[in-house]
C-alpha cells in the first residue's frame, strides 16, 4: 500500500443501480492503494445513479471524499489522484 493511510468505501442501498458498483468500488479501491499518495484517509462514495443520496453535504467539503455515480466517474477519479501526486 502507498503512504494512504487508508481507502474506505460508502455505498447507497442500490434502489436504481446504472452499473455494478460493488465491483468498480472494489477495483478503484485496490488501484488507488497501490498509488503513492500522502494523505490521511480517501473516502470513495459509490452511488448506483445520479441522485447520489448517500452523498452528504458535508462530503463536498472534503478534497478527500470523491462521488462516484458511474464506471467514468471511476476513472475520472484515478486520472485525478495520478496527475496530484
Amino acid at each position: 500500500m502507498g503512504n494512504v493511510e487508508k481507502v474506505s468505501v460508502r455505498y447507497c442501498g442500490g434502489c436504481n443501480p446504472r452499473y455494478d458498483r460493488v465491483t468498480t468500488g472494489t477495483k478503484l479501491k485496490e488501484e488507488i492503494e497501490k498509488m503513492d499518495i500522502e494523505g490521511e484517509g480517501i473516502t470513495l462514495v459509490i452511488c448506483g445513479c445520479t441522485a447520489a443520496c448517500v452523498y452528504k453535504r458535508k462530503d463536498k467539503e472534503n478534497p478527500l471524499v470523491f462521488k462516484i455515480t458511474s464506471e467514468e466517474d471511476a476513472q475520472a477519479v484515478l486520472k485525478r489522484l495520478l496527475e496530484s501526486r
